[in-house]
């Protein structure tokens, strides 16, 4: 909360600074009246279930945060236009003042998590109950997720064999009811049930137990297969249903992804045009040949198609990399693995340069005019990477490849080629328009750090 108050204060100050840089007028008084209007923004956040914001997906925060940002606006806006002072309010501030709160509201939720996340007392305790897989899967991608802001105390098995105490490390085993009864009543505690204690005879009575121990109960059914974003719970007739919506099969939304690829694309291409004017001469004076390349990739529902990329390796690259794997067998093995190397022979000084600020992709604007690619999507593949997506690769051929996309943000280089088809089988799975903008937001701080890139 402190955060978001924070970052609503830092855009306005911005905007009338900004205002008053060029030569408006800015009646300072003004605006300090508006200043206890500052608690719409926690109250409608609160509204929109913000806080404490656990277990919400990036993609759904952004949502709500947006909607939560643009409802006080509109809200002040509505307030300024009917006040007798109307006419000294900026309004090129006010519009300036949203969208900087836009932009620095997930940027400073974003920083919070990323300072506290990994203190002792941030999140709130969870108890797991059981000991299958899922259970286990669960433990671990909290402690490795801790900014999902649920912190495991204790593993409870449902059934009466004994419990190894290294089940999942740095998490205790409790076999004792009476000290789940005293976890259970500390403030907002969440209770986590897999499906195997689901199966037993006494489900019921647990779960009535759970629910007057515990204020919050997860259950984590099994066989769910993967998971999706946008799954929703449903009274069918007094039984328990899960709606999922399938994004991709809408046609609303495609269209509206495409606009949005058209959109930023055209304006961002007439940015970048003279950089790449720029760039295409320092390759022609560093090495022979041309300043760009195309490469045969898989796209939509499984047809090829040429991408286009700026040159950043030398002639002959693939016979320097034959050679060199050749008598590197530790090389070889790292190849196997990503499909790349870390200081690959075949790139030119400006060719990692590129690589590293990833501007070597800027002609691939020209793929999404053509229809090609998707801003964001899975990243293109060669024909002999359908083998190793096995049975994933179904999914990839449902979307266009992306310029940019889940496994960018996520490490990149980093990130081995399994997770790399994991992340893209996620985004397909719980694609959203949402989801892309918040992917483009992301990109920007990762391209400027070089995160995995090089």
């Amino acid at each position: 909360m402190a955060a978001d108050i924070a970052a609503v204060i830092a855009a306005i100050l911005i905007a009338l600074s900004m205002r008053q840089l060029f030569d408006g007028y800015i009646v300072a008084n003004l605006y300090w009246r508006l200043t206890p209007s500052l608690i719409l923004f926690p109250v409608v956040f609160a509204t929109l279930r913000l806080y404490p914001g656990v277990l919400l997906s990036p993609p759904e925060e952004l949502k709500k945060l947006s909607l939560g940002v643009s409802l006080v606006y509109l809200a002040l806006g509505a307030v300024t236009f009917f006040s007798r002072d109307a006419a000294l309010y900026s309004r090129g501030a006010f519009i300036l003042a949203w969208l900087a709160s836009l932009m620095l509201a997930p940027l400073a939720r974003t920083l919070v998590r990323d300072m506290f996340a990994r203190k002792p007392w941030w999140g709130y305790p969870v108890v797991v109950f059981g000991t299958d897989d899922t259970a286990r899967v669960l433990l671990r991608t909290l402690q490795l997720r801790p900014r999902l802001g649920l912190r495991p105390v204790a593993v409870y098995s449902c059934h009466d064999e004994a419990l190894a105490e290294d089940f999942v490390e740095g998490v205790p085993v409790v076999s004792n009811p009476e000290d789940i009864a005293s976890l259970g009543r500390s403030t907002n505690s969440f209770a986590a049930v897999s499906g195997a204690c689901l199966m037993t005879e006494e489900r019921h009575a647990m779960l009535d137990t759970l629910a007057r121990t515990f204020k919050h109960v997860i259950i984590l059914p099994q066989a769910m297969g993967r998971t999706s974003l946008w799954a929703t719970a449903l009274d069918v007739g007094g039984l328990l249903g899960l709606l999922v919506r399938h994004n991709l099969l809408d046609g609303r939304r495609l269209a509206m992804k495409r606009f949005m690829d058209l959109t930023l694309t055209i304006l961002g291409g007439l940015v970048a045009l003279p950089l790449c004017l720029v760039i295409a001469l320092i390759i022609r004076l560093e090495s022979r040949g041309p300043a760009l390349f195309k490469q045969r990739r898989i796209g939509l529902n499984g047809k090829p198609f040429h991408v286009w990329k700026f040159r950043t390796m030398v002639p002959h690259a693939e016979q320097l990399l034959a050679e060199h794997l050749a008598r590197n067998p530790a090389l070889q093995q790292e190849w196997n693995s990503c499909q790349k190397l870390r200081r690959d022979p075949r790139v030119t000084r400006i060719g990692r340069f590129l690589r590293c600020t990833s501007l070597d992709e800027l002609p691939q604007l020209v793929n999404v005019l053509r229809g090609d690619l998707s801003l964001v999507g899975p990243r293109p593949i060669v024909e002999a990477e359908i083998d190793r997506y096995r049975d994933c690769y179904h999914h990839y051929t449902r979307v266009k490849p992306g310029i940019t996309g889940l496994w960018q943000i996520s490490g990149r280089n980093l990130v081995s080629y399994d997770k790399r088809i994991d992340l893209d089988t996620y985004y397909i799975n719980n694609w959203s328009v949402w989801f892309d903008i918040y992917i483009l937001a992301r990109t920007i701080p990762v391209v400027i750090t070089r995160q995995g890139a090089c």
